[in-house]
């Protein structure tokens, strides 16, 4: 009978978790409206909480934060949660905080579905999976002439409505894809392969320039970090080579504007944005301006632009801004902690693949939130919460083998 239970408290885990990526990817609000009464995304968060609850009354297992980097989420987001306190707008930094609650709530519940390299597999699959709608649904689109941002840049809707955070969550997904691209049969490879194609192509269409620059970096990193380095370099200079062949003139024309940063117009309004954040800063350098407050950075701007403000379109500046130098250094040490974790685990005999495509994955949201503001995305957190399964499970490991080492040399 307690077999049973467990197996039930782990399907409903896992089940939740891969419900919650599915709704990420796909936003089924918008794609299939009639499920919106049934609010699948909750129900898949509910989920995974309650396999974790029922995890720890029924076998007593712990409630996992994956080490440091969980406990400094939660000394930040308790941090965020105070600047209601000094904020410019309290209702503002409490509609952040309960935001922030959520995104804490989806970290635990994947780090405790994700307790074996076969379910953290299973859900990046997932996710790859999931890519596809929103990366066909774009290019359907876009070949239609429906929904061009500003006139030429594809998009898609719901969480991934804004081309430069599509562009951003392909590029983080590439990687996936390409991890499992190359450690799977063959028929199944091919079909991968075509996936990865298509990310791509969504990449080129937004015309993003940060998802393009992140986008190759981190399939570069990928390359480097893999073991079988020739092999992975080979394929991402396919990719290389297709982009150069098939992309569109309006991208390289988009793309070649990075070096005229002093004409463009979409790069002069990043820098008055930076310059508005940074007078907050200044005039509040400890605690900040308020948890989800940028915009109110902009009422030190002398030149009196707050009806034309900008969001804070770099993802440190956001938190530095928001919540001041200790801010930052909280929301740097998870960062850094999870980095570090995930460095170590790429040694690993059973989380080493997915340690190595995760640094990747990451180099490619630090590229592109240098230019958008990422810092409290939920696919930045979903990814952290991948992380940190694979953290806790090489951790682990490492722990069965000292015990092992220990008995033998005991015996």
């Amino acid at each position: 009978m307690n077999a049973r239970r467990v197996d039930f408290v782990e399907l409903l885990s896992f089940g939740g978790a891969c419900l919650f990526v599915v709704c990420l990817y796909t936003s089924p609000a918008y794609s299939l409206p009639f499920t919106a009464p049934l609010r699948p995304a909750l129900l898949g968060a509910a989920m995974m909480l309650a396999g974790v609850v029922l995890r720890r009354v029924l076998r007593g297992t712990p409630i996992r934060l994956a080490g440091g980097t969980g406990a400094t989420m939660v000394l930040l987001f308790c941090f965020a949660g105070l600047s209601t306190l000094w904020a410019f707008e309290p209702q503002q930094a409490i509609g952040f905080f309960l935001g922030a609650v959520k995104l804490l709530l989806a970290y635990i519940g994947i780090v405790g579905a994700l307790t074996t390299p076969a379910r953290v597999r299973k859900l990046l699959f997932v996710a790859v999976l999931s890519s596809l709608v929103p990366a066909i649904g774009t290019l359907q689109r876009y070949d239609a002439g429906i929904g061009l941002v500003e006139g030429f840049r594809g998009s898609w809707i719901g969480l991934l409505a804004n081309p430069n955070h599509l562009a951003m969550v392909m590029s983080v997904t590439m990687v996936w894809t390409l991890l499992l691209a190359l450690s799977t049969k063959r028929l199944l490879r091919l079909a991968l392969f075509a996936t990865l194609g298509l990310q791509c192509a969504t990449v080129v269409v937004t015309h993003s320039r940060g998802g393009a620059l992140g986008m190759a970096m981190a399939l570069v990193a990928f390359a480097l970090l893999a073991e079988r380095k020739a092999r992975a370099l080979a394929l991402v200079g396919t990719m290389a080579a297709g982009v150069l062949l098939f992309a569109p003139k309006s991208f390289w024309q988009r793309t070649e504007t990075i070096g005229d940063y002093q004409v463009d117009a979409s790069a002069q309004d990043r820098f008055r944005s930076w310059d508005a954040g940074w007078r907050a800063f200044e005039s509040h350098p400890l605690l900040g301006i308020g948890a989800g407050g940028y915009l109110n950075a902009w009422a030190y701007e002398p030149r009196n632009l707050k009806d034309k403000a900008y969001a804070s379109h770099n993802m440190w500046m956001q938190v530095l801004v928001e919540l001041g130098a200790l801010g930052l250094l909280l929301f740097a040490t998870m960062f850094a902690l999870m980095l570090k974790g995930l460095w170590r685990a790429r040694r690993s005999d059973r989380y080493g693949w997915e340690a190595r495509a995760l640094l990747a994955s990451f180099i490619a949201l630090m590229v592109c939130g240098t230019t958008a503001g990422y810092a409290f995305d939920w696919f930045f957190y979903l990814g952290l919460g991948i992380a940190g399964a694979v953290v806790a499970g090489a951790r682990r490991e490492r722990a069965q083998e000292r015990a092992d080492g220990l008995e033998v040399a005991l015996a």
